[in-house]
């Protein structure tokens, strides 16, 4: 915008070099105030600069004209026309974000047009009025005028296309800003999510490792294994927040499942059950040596009961009580709600501490049936000793009486003899 501005006070400096030589300090001041809107905007003064680029052109303008108008007379139209010219200078070099700014360099442009006939009559001075007011400058004026109006609003399309593709680039940035913001809020939420299920793996493992703590604790005492199972069931329901339980025991002898202890709802139901192998799904358990799972149960399969009533199980879960080497048993277990991988898993863990358990059991009973054994066998062997000892002494007892009186009867033998020579 400077650089029209500076064409049009070149144009009008010209012509005031041949015709108006008194005024033409004033088209200098107009290239001069262009220089230093180039220079201000240069150093970075861009609302300074915009600022006299908007007031300055209107006041040459303007002062031009009341020089060149004789006092009283009509102003030189062209020179009118060239000031309402300028006066689209602001809506140019504003945005409509500077509404104020629009505002006040246009309302000092009005009030110079509307002072134009007070400033005519202060500036009065010796020109050739009538050559000022000739056709030719009347044209010249025009034609400027027009070529700063062309100029204007092609600067201004220029802005307007510069703004366009600003607000366009703004947009682009926007949307690229708000597609690395859902990127990073995509990651953060996964990363969230990441660390979410890495604390509940955690959870879980914390959970299952101190579960297994106590119970081992609970099966290495050293009660009775009966009151052992008992207490076990016990503590395992209200652990995995079960409803029933029940502990069957292998009976190899019989080949077949023998419950050794039950628990629901707080109370002990003392209970005669025998499954053989294979039979229903405790007995199929234990032929697969698989866990079974299921949550579609049939109506008459089991019911929960409580002073309440009784209701059917959500779901029940059997786990064969095995290690490496063998299946001693299987646990079933009945609840109101969905169980967890995790969960299972953790009731096939206790199970296998079970098998071990029961495993060292039995081989204990065995070796302390074989000590027994033994030991009865060592008393049995004492006793036969023993009378085999009393057996003996009396054999040799025996004998003796034997020798003595076959000594004795040899000897009245020999007496015999010497009384017959």
């Amino acid at each position: 915008m400077a650089c029209v501005l500076f064409f049009v006070a070149f144009s009008f400096s010209v012509i005031s070099y041949f015709f108006f030589m008194p005024i033409i300090f004033i088209p200098f001041a107009g290239m001069f105030t262009c220089v230093a809107a180039i220079f201000l905007n240069k150093h970075k003064y861009f609302f300074t600069s915009r600022f006299i680029l908007s007031i300055v052109p209107v006041l040459c303008s303007n002062t031009y004209g009341a020089f060149l108008t004789p006092a009283g007379q009509v102003p030189v139209i062209g020179l009118h026309v060239l000031s309402f010219s300028f006066m689209a200078v602001p809506f140019i070099l504003f945005s409509y974000k500077e509404q104020i700014m629009v505002i006040l360099t246009s309302a000092i442009g009005v009030l110079q047009l509307l002072f134009f006939n007070y400033i005519n009559a202060i500036c009065e001075i010796s020109l050739d009025y009538k050559f000022a007011t000739s056709p030719l400058v009347e044209f010249i004026s025009v034609f400027i005028s027009l070529i700063c109006i062309v100029g204007s609003l092609l600067l201004l399309q220029y802005a307007n296309k510069r703004a366009e593709e600003n607000n366009q680039k703004l947009i682009n940035e926007v949307e690229s800003e708000k597609i690395k913001s859902e990127d990073s809020e995509r990651e953060l939420k996964q990363t969230l999510e990441e660390i979410q299920k890495v604390r509940n793996q955690e959870e879980r493992r914390n959970w299952q490792i101190n579960g297994l703590s106590e119970f081992s604790t609970l099966l290495r005492s050293e009660k009775e294994f009966a009151m052992i199972c008992d207490q076990l069931l016990q503590k395992l329901v209200k652990y995995v927040n079960g409803n029933q339980a029940s502990l069957f025991v292998v009976d190899e002898d019989n080949k077949q499942l023998e419950l050794v202890s039950s628990y629901a709802y707080d109370r002990k139901k003392h209970l005669n059950k025998v499954i053989a192998f294979g039979e229903g799904l405790l007995g199929q358990c234990y032929l697969e040596n698989e866990s079974i799972y299921l949550s579609n149960i049939p109506e008459d399969y089991i019911t929960i009961t409580s002073g309440l009533g009784h209701a059917n199980p959500t779901c029940i879960l059997l786990v064969p009580i095995k290690n490496n080497l063998r299946t001693e048993g299987v646990i079933e277990m009945a609840f109101f709600r969905k169980l967890e991988g995790f969960e299972i898993e953790f009731v096939e863990k206790l199970g296998e501490i079970i098998c071990s358990i029961i495993t060292n059991s039995r081989t204990q009973e065995a070796t302390k049936m074989l000590l027994e054994q033994s030991q009865q066998y060592a008393n049995q062997l004492h006793s036969q000793e023993e009378e085999m000892r009393q057996n003996l002494e009396e054999l040799e007892a025996t004998q003796e009486e034997m020798i003595r009186k076959e000594n004795k009867y040899l000897s009245e033998i020999n007496e015999l003899k010497s009384l017959n020579h």
